[in-house]
């Protein structure tokens, strides 16, 4: 009996190899077989160990240890030692299963994903054809619905060709055909590819169902709708201008049509307190403007937009409140002025407490009436304002008036030069001045003061921009 680990020879009976130590007990399939020099299985088979001897069951040859064949199957055989097969031998069948339902339903759901995504790309290429499009254009314009008008159009470059400017301005209800068509049909006579040019056949019933032809030309916008079929729009037929110019306050809000122009127009801030804003294009026709600046009264205008160029000035007035306030400032600039000049201050120092843009007039006309208030005339009288009495003369009658400017220039100021600011306003401070001669063969004589305080926008508010003073003399 040799050791099927080491072939060492053991003796027959034995249990274990002498050398190694293994079992010397053989697996066989389906039971043990006795391991022995002349090839005995158990069940009394002879068999030949030599090499390539015959399996006494079928009488094929058998390789037992360099990949002979095993003689019931013909498979190849390596079993190490001796010919002996050392492990089990298994072996295994397939079988046929039933396709489930759940499997059914899977192959079902593909199939029918297949058919939609089909009729979808069917579809949609028909849906985004220049034919459909031009077709679709065609019905909601003489349907006069300017929303779904605008859908169909190619607009064009600026940021004032939108949908708001568009309504504002377009007017479909002089289209002869609206809500009048009998019957049309579409026919696409060019297309290259980028540009398609089609032609609506129709017929209405105001002129008697005769042919009329709408030529429509549309060009593919380089979008993509439902992610892969190009977009086709009709060219932009409705009239544009361009360069128009809107002119406000700085810091007014403005809006074009509910856009606002702040964020979609170039500004240009102007030395004389304005801003001007540029609309690049937009539609011709009417369109709203609307304006609010602090300090003056909100407007709402209609403004024709027909030609290239353009220009509108908001016609701002400014508020009560305002008006109050610059008229207050008014008289006490004014008492500071007289009080002044009867004191003979300087010029700089006066014009710098009134504080205007303009001092250069404001001094000039200082010093004339303060030259004018040295005459004798004058000298042995009380010169008295309001409450505060001072030497000289006499102010009674004081008069404060307001004349209401704009920032369009609709205020009358052509007696002063304000080439860098908007006058807005203008305080006229009207007052009698009382004098007497102490000699008595001199007639007492009174003088008529007149000053305006002119106002005008600077940096984004209303300040004082200069004063002008002037006198009237009147014998009694």
């Amino acid at each position: 009996m040799f050791c099927p680990k080491c072939g060492t020879p053991n003796d027959e009976g034995s249990k274990f190899c002498a050398n190694c130590g293994a079992a010397l007990i053989a697996n066989t399939v389906n039971g043990t077989a006795n391991n022995n020099i002349n090839g005995t299985a158990s069940g009394g088979t002879p068999v030949n160990k030599g090499f390539n001897g015959t399996n006494g069951m079928s009488g094929t040859p058998v390789n037992n240890g360099f990949n002979g064949t095993n003689g019931m199957g013909g498979t190849p055989v390596n079993d190490g030692y001796n010919g002996f097969n050392t492990g089990y031998v298994q072996t295994s069948s397939t079988t046929s299963k039933k396709i489930s339902k759940r499997t059914w339903i899977i192959v079902a759901e593909i199939a029918a994903i297949v058919v939609l995504a089909f009729v979808f790309q069917m579809n949609a290429r028909k849906e985004c054809s220049p034919e459909s499009v031009a077709e679709r254009y065609f019905q909601t314009y003489t349907q006069g619905d300017l929303k779904d008008v605008y859908k169909y159009i190619d607009a064009g470059e600026g940021n004032f060709l939108c949908e708001d400017t568009f309504e504002s301005a377009v007017n479909l209800d002089d289209n002869a055909v609206r809500g009048d068509v009998s019957n049309y049909s579409v026919f696409v006579k060019q297309n290259d590819g980028y540009r398609a040019n089609v032609q609506v056949t129709y017929q209405t019933k105001s002129n008697g169902n005769s042919d009329q032809t709408m030529s429509l030309t549309l060009n593919k916008t380089g979008n993509k709708k439902f992610l892969f079929f190009d977009e086709w729009a009709v060219s932009n037929s409705f009239s544009t201008v361009s360069d128009g110019l809107i002119c406000v306050p700085k810091g007014s809000k403005v809006t074009l049509d509910g856009i606002d122009v702040t964020k979609k127009a170039k500004a240009e801030n102007r030395d004389d307190g304005m801003t001007h804003y540029t609309i690049d294009k937009i539609y011709a026709g009417n369109h709203v403007i609307e304006v609010e600046a602090d300090g003056f009264q909100s407007v709402k205008d209609k403004v024709e937009f027909t030609d290239d160029d353009t220009h509108y000035t908001a016609d701002l007035k400014l508020t009560e409140d305002v008006v109050k306030r610059i008229a207050g400032e008014a008289v006490d600039n004014n008492k500071r002025f007289i009080e002044d000049a009867v004191k003979q201050e300087n010029a700089t120092n006066v014009v710098s407490k009134m504080n205007p843009t303009d001092r250069s007039g404001v001094n000039s006309d200082y010093d004339e009436f303060k030259e004018y208030l040295q005459d004798s005339w004058w000298n042995s009288n009380t010169f008295s304002y309001e409450d505060t009495s001072v030497s000289k003369a006499v102010l009674s009658d004081v008069n404060v008036s307001y004349e209401a400017g704009s920032t369009n220039g609709d205020g009358d100021y052509d007696y002063i030069n304000a080439e860098d600011t908007i006058l807005v306003g203008c305080v006229t401070i009207t007052e009698h001045m009382k004098g007497s001669y102490t000699q008595s063969d001199m007639t007492d004589r009174n003088a008529i003061i007149t000053q305006k305080f002119y106002y005008g926008i600077k940096d984004g508010g209303i300040s004082l921009y200069s004063v002008s003073t002037s006198h009237e003399t009147q014998y009694e």
